[in-house]
């Protein structure tokens, strides 16, 4: 008579072989949702610069300006005209994304953290285009990876680059 006790060798291999395979798929598919939220988000934020830039070209009636900020749900973008300190009008306002990405920006040389104390705030010179305020990059990541929204200045003009060189 055999003995059918056990599994031999070769059947625990193509077993460990299997689940390694199931694994490196479902991590590469939470890597993939992780890094689309983060090009959502920065996809979202580049409109919402063009559009204030547009906004403030085309003869707006009074000074608009972005404001990124993080709330309890996540991040968003506010789109106001009028003076900050005159209680602006909302032309738009967008959710980026959700809380758990992260979206840094160097503002006058210093980097600094979207938060509760800190915010983005985005104007353009009605005059010649150029950016008004100090932040020259904005970085939106996730443990996969991100991608960075460089601003020229001088100009007005924003590109959104993968993290990486991808």
């Amino acid at each position: 008579m055999k003995n059918d006790r056990g599994y031999t060798l070769i059947q625990l291999i193509v077993v460990i072989a299997i689940l390694g395979v199931l694994l490196g798929v479902a991590s590469y598919s939470i890597g993939y949702v992780s890094t689309t939220k983060a090009k959502n988000f920065s996809t979202k934020l580049s409109a919402l610069i063009s559009q204030c830039r547009v906004d403030t070209l085309s003869g707006s009636p009074a000074d608009t300006y972005l404001e990124v900020t993080l709330e309890d749900d996540g991040y968003y973008g506010t789109l106001y005209e009028g003076k900050k300190d005159d209680s602006p009008v909302v032309k738009s306002r967008e959710k980026l994304g959700p809380k758990n990405l992260s979206c840094t920006y160097i503002d006058a040389g210093t980097e600094k953290t979207v938060d509760a104390a800190n915010t983005i705030t985005i104007s353009f010179d009605r005059s010649t285009g150029a950016f008004s305020s100090n932040v020259t990059q904005i970085d939106v990541a996730t443990g996969a990876g991100g991608y960075t929204i460089s601003l020229v200045k001088t100009t007005g003009y924003h590109t959104v680059a993968r993290q990486g060189g991808a």
